[in-house]
Order: C-alpha cells, then structure tokens, then sequence
C-alpha cells in the first residue's frame, strides 16, 4: 500500500450508530418446509388453505389410499416406507395442477382438477408464449362455443399487437361460418352458420405435413393439403382476438372451453369430444374453461394462488414417517443444481468476470472494496451452501445489494463457479457438500410459469442503491484491520459488512 496507508470507500448507513454484524438474510433449506406429521399416526396436522407448495409424505399403508387436495381425491400406492411427493399449483385464470411422483415409479403424475379453473376478476384469459402451442407440426385445437355474431375470433396464434402479418394462424368465424386463415397462404371454410346462438365444439387438426382438417360438432366440414406456415416464435396464443385489423373480437355469445393437442386426434376422438366426452381422450397438453367463480387469492411463498387444504381419508392402515409442505419457487432449484455442467460452469465465469469480480476480486487481484468477501480465503457468514447462497444473492447482505435481474439459474450459475473455481481449489472448509439427501429439499418450481433470463449485465455502478447513504474516504495507519470497525465523524458511524458471507 502507498506510504503504508490506503484509502477505502466504505458505505455509511444513516439510521446505523454503530458498527455491527448484518442480520442473516438467508435460513437453511430445513426451516422453508412446515411439519404436517399429527399425533394420530393416520393423518395429517390441520393448517390453513396454502397454495403453490409441495408436499411431502414418507408412509407405510397395507392398501392404497386417498389424499385429498380439498375435495379432490388422488390415490397413492400401499406400501412400507412410501414417498409420495406432491407439487399443488393453482394461479389465478388457470385450473389447480397437481403433480404427484412415487418413489419405485420413474414416471410423474400430472392431474388437472376438473371445475378447478377460477378467475382473479381481471381477465378472463392472458396470451400465452406461442413456444407452447406449435401449429406447423401435428396439432390438434379445439373449441366450445355459442354465438349470434356474424364475425369474431375463436382460437388464435398471432401477433401479440399490431397487424396481421405471415406466419398467423386463427380459428375464426366469418360470415357466420366457422375458418380458419393461415396468414397469407389461404383460408378453409365450412359451409353451415355456427352464429345460431346454439353450443357448438369446432375442432382443427392438422399433420405433420401441412394438411388441415375443419371438424364441426363432429363432422368434417372442411380440408386442405399444405395450408401451413412456420410458426413464429414471437406470436401469442389468445382466445377472443386475432390482431386490430383482422379476425375480430369474439362478442355476442361465449366461448366456454379451448383445448390444445400436441398430436392429430383421429376422427374418432374428434366425434368423441363432440359427444361431451372429452375426459375419455388423453390428456390434452392445455385446457381451459371460462371462469365460472371467483376466490380470494392466499399466498403460501413467491407466488399467488388459490388456497386448498389437504387431508387423508380415513383409513387406520395407514401411519405417516414424515410430512411437510414447502413453498413452490418460480423455478425448480433442484433441477438446477443438479443440472451443473461445464456449460453452467461457463456462465457463472462470464457473470462473475463481468460483475462480481469488481468488489470481490480474485485469488490473482483485489477486489475494489476491502470489506468484501474473498472467495478464495474468507468465511462466509451468511450461509455458504448453494440454497443460501441463492437467497444471499437474491436479498441481499450487509453492503451487498440484491441481485434482481438475474434468473434463478443465472444465479445458481455464478455460485457453481465460485463454488468451483474458489472455494474448491483454495477454500475447501468453505465447500459444502451437495448430495441426494440435499437435493431432495431443495424447492421445486412451478410448472406454469417461465422465468426470464438477463441477456446482458449492465455496468456495476448502475445497480448500486445509492438512496439514502452518503460515501466517505478514509484512512488507516499500517496494522492488523478488523473489518469490523467503528469509525465515529459527526456522530455518525459505519457499517463494514459485504459480500456473499
């Protein structure tokens, strides 16, 4: 250091008077799951109407039994030392989902609640990322209806605003009859009047080499060979509008059910559907039904939802090792973490060359604020394994601000190399040990919902708060520091605590 002294820039909290440890931001992966295990050995703890969580049984049972999510029943398998992993997700203007995995089977349930979808009382429907529903591959799309209108859309793949262009695809009706448009390559039309204000179930099937097929209540109306387009990435699936300008909206009667295929359904499966038979099919890959009631939202973690309560029914075979609920995150830390690669390894160097390095330096350069952990030497005091890590990241710590414009994975990216290049090469004490019994508390994510990722990481200085503090250079004659200093001027103290520790 230059004539045996330094200069450091250090953050002064206002409301602080004097120097102390930050408050842990983070707690470990244990204490996010809440116990459900009852004194009576065959059910479950009352609690109040949760929502977006998982749960978790461990059970032995002579036979199979019923967990009720409210009124929804879901068998699970008899026997000795059973898990039984349940994920519950209901947000607003969608059906209540469960996923339900077993240990001894590989697969994974999925259950849509019938009659569970409610609105929020704002829309009835929100576009969805186009991605989900492809229409230039086999697809099948359907829709339950009634109108008096002579014109307005049913089902669309189109821009999410502005004009009509190529590559848009909408199930409409013109003229009172029921089309279908494929932007700039052509139109298919049948020749009865759907605007009778009777129900009617349209349906739209097309292969994987372009040919389309016009089902209405059953019946072939219509078909053309190679009326297709390739799909654009940036459209949106709506239901009621095309775009402004073609199309219309859906007015005068109700649309009631869409449905969506990543498949053909034969002509059999389309007269079945016709019959109001529609839960004898497959699963289709999306379903939704016009709100018919509306909830009051309860929120269990991150995310919103409609609330259940879980139960058993009663049944005295049955004796509950474990149970515990978690709340759900936007996505599946577990997947993550367990998906660690060289390509993951890459990213993490990329954030943190980009970003981190600047305060926490490396085992080759200091960083630019003394105070800040040194990955490759230092102890971590707000939590050192990756959950903790994540939250630090994620709330913030000391002087650290949060990290908010980074995905769940961008975040578990950075901490897999530090974890890496760090703490494994120079910092082992501070390595914590990742294994299944880990992984397996780690939060799951929700399944409707996709999280955005930063494309680019903008200057350090830009995402420093500098609200409400005021900065000061100082100085300190040569010998031992202690990060943790007072440091008195006008009354006024400082804080000294940063990083990820």
């Amino acid at each position: 250091m230059k004539n045996g002294l330094f200069t450091a820039l250090a953050l002064l909290a206002l409301p602080s008077l004097t120097a102390q440890v930050a408050s842990p931001t983070s707690v470990p992966v244990n204490k996010t799951k809440t116990s459900l295990l009852s004194k009576q050995a065959d059910q479950l703890a009352q609690h109040d109407s949760q929502a977006n969580f998982r749960l978790f049984l461990n059970y032995s049972a002579k036979s199979d039994f019923i967990v009720k999510f409210g009124a929804h029943p879901v068998e699970v398998p008899a026997g000795e030392k059973v898990t039984a992993d349940f994920t519950f997700e209901h947000l607003a203007n969608s059906s209540a989902l469960i996923h339900l995995s077993t240990s001894g089977d590989p697969t994974t349930k999925r259950i849509e609640v019938p009659g569970s979808l409610a609105s929020d009382g704002n829309i009835a429907f929100k576009p969805l990322p186009g991605k989900d529903f492809p229409m230039d591959n086999a697809f099948t799309l359907m829709a339950r209806f009634s109108t008096t209108t002579n014109k307005g859309t049913l089902v669309a793949l189109a821009p999410a605003n502005g004009k009509w262009e190529r590559g848009g695809k909408t199930l409409f009706i013109q003229d009172g009859r029921l089309s279908y448009d494929v932007g700039w390559e052509g139109m298919l039309q049948g020749k009865s009047r759907v605007n009778d204000g009777k129900e009617h179930l349209a349906a739209l099937v097309g292969d994987n080499d372009g040919n389309v097929t016009l089902y209405l209540d059953g019946k072939k109306v219509a078909n053309a060979d190679g009326l297709t387009s390739k799909d654009k990435e940036e459209h949106t699936f709506k239901v009621g509008s095309t775009t402004e300008d073609f199309g219309g909206d859906f007015k005068d009667g109700s649309i009631e059910q869409v449905l969506f295929w990543k498949r053909s359904l034969s002509e059999k499966e389309i007269s079945t559907a016709a019959k109001k038979k529609i839960d004898e099919l497959n699963t289709p890959d999306f379903h939704w039904k016009k709100p018919g009631k509306q909830l009051n939202l309860v929120k269990t973690g991150t995310h919103p939802g409609y609330g259940t309560i879980v139960s058993l029914e009663k049944n005295k075979g049955i004796t509950i090792h474990d149970a515990w609920m978690q709340p759900l995150e936007t996505s599946d830390h577990r997947e993550i973490v367990r998906a660690w690669d060289k390509n993951s390894l890459k990213r993490g160097q990329e954030i943190y060359n980009q970003l981190c390095i600047t305060c926490h330096g490396s085992d080759q350069k200091e960083g630019s604020i003394p105070i800040a952990l040194k990955f490759h030497e230092g102890k971590f005091k707000n939590g050192y394994d990756p959950f903790r890590m994540y939250q630090t990241l994620t709330k913030g710590y000391g002087m650290m601000m949060p990290m908010p414009q980074f995905s769940t994975r961008q975040k578990y990216d950075v901490i897999h190399y530090i974890r890496e290049e760090y703490l494994k090469k120079h910092n082992p004490t501070e390595l914590s040990k990742i294994d299944n019994s880990y992984l397996a508390n780690l939060p799951r994510g929700m399944s409707q919902l996709e999280e955005k990722e930063s494309k680019k990481t903008p200057p350090p200085y830009k995402m420093m708060d500098f609200g409400n503090h005021l900065f000061w250079t100082y100085q300190i004659e040569p010998g031992p520091l202690d990060t943790k200093v007072n440091i008195a001027q006008k009354g006024l103290a400082i804080r000294l605590d940063s990083g990820l520790g």
